[in-house]
């Protein structure tokens, strides 16, 4: 199933601040990064498509589960626009289009997360990224998988062998789901509360540490990011 993802309710001086903060952006770029933001918004034409999972992965957590295999994109468009400030030399335009793609792509999970209930009265658990624990030369067979039957010159996203997606900016994942909406995934371990998720404590770090490592979906995301820091 496809379905088209609206953005527009996100709060934007929020993402703004978030993406100043996060980037190390200075108050002066706020507006343009306003005017990138709204350029971003006004082309774009983000999307999720999924399909109940009926193939095994090999990993027991997966196959055992409620499951769907799923991707979410900022689409083609997005892409046009970042090489289309590189190519007018517009590099710092460029830089600040790809950090909010990363920050716009990120909420698009929790978007997901809602839409999803909505039709389905399920809620993703946890999210398993293609490139962690499945291997990455099987990204084509699980967007094989989400496509089902459709003509390959009618997919709109596409991997090549190395598992690297065209759009860039999009993330395949299986959703592991649960009946209960308490145990809603927030996504990113380091801003969840849950304390009864198994993920996070299998990807926390110590508490000495100032800083938690990102996941491969994660990193999908944030070209620019390694880590982020905790609070």
């Amino acid at each position: 199933m496809r379905f088209s993802i609206s953005l527009r309710d996100i709060n934007k001086t929020t993402l703004i601040n978030n993406t100043i903060r996060k980037y190390h952006f200075n108050e002066d770029d706020k507006e343009l990064l306003s005017a990138v933001y709204e350029h971003i918004l006004d082309s774009i034409e983000p999307y999720a498509i999924y399909r109940i999972n009926h193939r095994t992965t090999g990993l027991k957590y997966i196959d055992e589960s409620q499951t769907a295999v799923c991707a979410i994109t900022l689409g083609g468009v997005m892409d046009e626009i970042l090489e289309g400030y590189k190519q007018e030399s517009l590099l710092e335009e460029a830089y600040m289009a790809d950090c909010l793609a990363g920050e716009l792509l990120l909420r698009m999970y929790d978007i997901f997360n809602q839409e999803y209930s909505k039709f389905h009265r399920r809620y993703v658990n946890r999210y398993v990224f293609v490139g962690d624990a499945i291997p990455l030369d099987r990204m084509q067979l699980i967007l094989d998988d989400i496509y089902d039957n459709c003509p390959p010159e009618d997919r709109e996203i596409m991997a090549n062998d190395c598992g690297v997606l065209i759009p860039s900016k999009s993330v395949v994942f299986y959703a592991l789901l649960t009946d209960n909406p308490k145990q809603i995934c927030a996504g990113i371990c380091a801003s969840c509360g849950r304390s009864d998720c198994e993920q996070g404590r299998l990807e926390a770090h110590e508490d000495s540490k100032p800083t938690v490592m990102l996941n491969y979906g994660i990193q999908r995301i944030f070209s620019n990011l390694k880590e982020v820091p905790n609070g």
